[in-house]
C-alpha cells in the first residue's frame, strides 16, 4: 500500500469538511489580523441560519450522507486549490473509502456577515484509522489533522451553501507501527511567493541509538498529482533533517511533506544483524502560495 498517495488525496479534503460547532469570543483571527466578530452587530437571523448550515454539514459529514452534503455547495463551487465541485466530491468519496472511521471536529472562530455573502473562519481536526493494514509494519494506520478553514456562504432560495472555500493553515501526521509512540513535528511558512525558496525542518523525539531515515520534498496540491523523486537521508542524532525547496511557478498551493522509516536492528539464528523497518510515517504541512489565482468574486476583499 502507497500511505503517501492515500494521505495525500485524505487531506487536501479532510478540511474541506467541516462539521461540529461553537462560537468563540470576539477578537478571533482571519490571515493573521484581528477582526471583531462581526454576527455581533450583524442580523442575528443571519448568524442563527449560518450555524445551523454548519452543524447540518457536521452532521452529513460524519454519517457520510455524500448525497446531503453535495445539495450544500453550489454547482460553481470553487476552492483556493482550483477544485471545483466535481472533483472534490470525487476525493470526498476516496478519503472515505481511504478512512472509513474518519470523524471531524470543527470549532466557529469567527463569522462576518456581508450584503451578498457570509465568511465563517473554522479550527478544524480530524481523526482516522486506515482501510487497510501496511505491508511492511502490518497493522492499520492512524491519521490526525488539524486546520484552518475560510469557508464563504451565500443564500440560495432558503439555504446557505457554499461557494467557495480556502485552507488557511493545515498540518497532518499519518503513522504506522512503532511511529504511533513517537513525537514528530514538520516546518514550513505558511505562506510564500511563487519561485521564492523556503526551508522545510523536521524534528523527531528518536532515541540516541535509533536509525530513522526521512525523504522531505514539497508537492503541488494538483490532480493529476504531480510527485517528486525521494531521497532518503539518515536523520542526525538531535533528530532533525532540513531541505531548501523552492516554491512552483504556477500559482499552485504545496504540501510539504516528509516520508519517515523506523528501524531496530535484529540478529538472525547465527547473530548476523539487520536493520528491519519497524515502523512508517507521513508528515505533512500545507505551504499556500501568495500569488494564488483568485477564487472568490472582487467584492469579498471587504469582508
Amino acid at each position: 500500500m502507497n500511505i503517501k498517495l492515500i494521505a495525500i488525496a485524505g487531506i487536501i479534503l479532510l478540511n474541506t469538511t467541516l462539521m461540529s460547532y461553537a462560537v468563540a469570543p470576539q477578537g478571533a483571527l482571519i490571515d493573521g489580523q484581528a477582526v471583531k466578530s462581526s454576527f455581533i452587530q450583524g442580523d442575528p437571523k443571519v448568524f442563527k441560519e449560518v450555524k445551523q448550515a454548519v452543524s447540518q454539514h457536521t452532521k452529513y459529514s460524519n454519517e457520510f450522507k455524500i448525497d446531503k452534503l453535495q445539495d450544500m455547495y453550489t454547482e460553481d463551487y470553487m476552492n483556493a486549490d482550483g477544485f471545483g465541485k466535481e472533483k472534490l466530491f470525487s476525493l470526498i468519496n476516496e478519503t472515505w473509502k481511504g478512512y472509513p472511521d474518519i470523524k471531524y471536529s470543527s470549532q466557529i472562530k469567527d463569522i462576518r456577515v456581508g450584503d451578498k455573502y457570509t465568511v465563517v473562519l473554522t479550527s478544524d481536526k480530524a481523526v482516522a484509522t486506515t482501510a487497510k493494514k501496511s505491508d511492511v509494519t502490518n497493522d492499520y494506520g492512524e491519521l490526525f489533522s488539524s486546520s484552518e478553514n475560510l469557508l464563504y456562504f451565500k443564500k440560495v432560495g432558503k439555504d446557505w451553501k457554499i461557494f467557495a472555500e480556502k485552507v488557511v493553515s493545515e498540518k497532518t501526521v499519518l503513522k504506522y507501527g512503532s511511529s504511533k509512540k513517537i513525537s514528530m513535528e514538520i516546518s514550513a511558512p505558511k505562506i510564500v511567493k511563487p519561485n521564492e525558496e523556503y526551508t522545510i525542518s523536521l524534528r523527531v523525539n528518536k532515541a540516541p541509538n535509533a536509525v530513522v531515515v526521512s525523504s522531505i520534498s514539497a508537492e503541488p496540491i494538483v490532480y493529476p498529482e504531480i510527485h517528486s523523486k525521494e531521497v532518503f537521508r539518515q536523520i542526525n542524532e538531535k533528530g532533525l533533517l532540513e531541505r531548501i525547496v523552492k516554491a512552483n511557478s504556477n500559482n499552485n498551493n504545496e504540501m510539504a511533506i516528509a516520508s519517515l522509516g523506523f528501524t531496530e536492528t535484529v540478529f538472525d539464528i547465527y547473530q548476523n544483524s539487520r536493520l528491519k523497518v519497524t515502523g512508517l510515517a507521513l508528515v505533512m504541512q500545507r505551504v499556500n502560495v501568495s500569488g494564488e489565482k483568485s477564487f472568490v468574486p472582487d467584492d469579498l476583499s471587504r469582508l
